[in-house]
């Protein structure tokens, strides 16, 4: 991946999350992508943190995105790979990095987010 095709999909991905567009994130995602987020284990824990399918996702996000309280999400760093890319952002939750692998169609078919443990921690008073 381009430093230039990973900066504007970082900025593009920020700014879908930022306005709380749910189609405008989803566009980023293959239908059949596989999420792996430690949030989505202490969420809904029937997942065990994995979110397989772009439908499973948005009902997941749709529900975080209605959540109250104001926040934003803060690139601090892009990073490339072969077909990949890493996102560090501040976030609510603090600092965040998300690893994401794109298919051919240029669409993330696969995702970990990756959260401080002791962050995680302290918000959910148990390890994670």
């Amino acid at each position: 991946m381009s430093p230039q095709a990973a900066s504007d999909f970082a900025n593009a991905w920020i700014r879908a999350w930022n306005a709380r567009d749910l189609p405008a994130i989803l566009a980023h995602y293959a239908d059949d992508c596989v999420l792996h987020t430690p949030l989505a284990q202490w969420l809904a824990p029937s997942t065990l943190g994995v979110l397989a399918g772009k439908p499973t996702m948005a009902a997941y996000w749709g529900n975080a995105l209605q959540r109250p309280g104001e926040w934003q999400f803060a690139l601090t760093h892009v990073h490339t790979g072969v077909n990949s890319l890493g996102l560090a952002y501040e976030g609510p939750l603090g600092p965040v990095t998300e690893f994401c692998v794109f298919n051919d169609q240029h669409l993330v078919c696969q995702a970990h987010v990756l959260y401080s443990p002791e962050r995680l921690q302290a918000l959910f008073h148990r390890p994670v």
